[in-house]
């Protein structure tokens, strides 16, 4: 939820707000036709069943500043 919204992504449904992890969600270089049949699933959290898509839980992840 964002300003009283309700989220239209769940890139990490599976994620837990107070666990103390990151819930990471990859997706592999895919083709652009792929790309808008994998975008729409996202709403639904249907996204989870394409083997491009991976998700990963990290207690820490080093992100560097550019």
């Amino acid at each position: 939820m964002a300003d009283g919204l309700p989220a239209v992504f769940s890139l990490t449904p599976e994620a837990i707000a107070d666990d103390g992890l990151l819930e990471i969600c990859l997706v592999q270089k895919v083709a652009v036709p792929k790309r808008l049949r994998i975008l729409p699933t996202v709403t639904k959290a249907q996204h989870l069943k394409f083997k491009e898509v991976t998700f990963h839980k990290e207690k820490k992840r080093f992100i560097p500043q550019y």
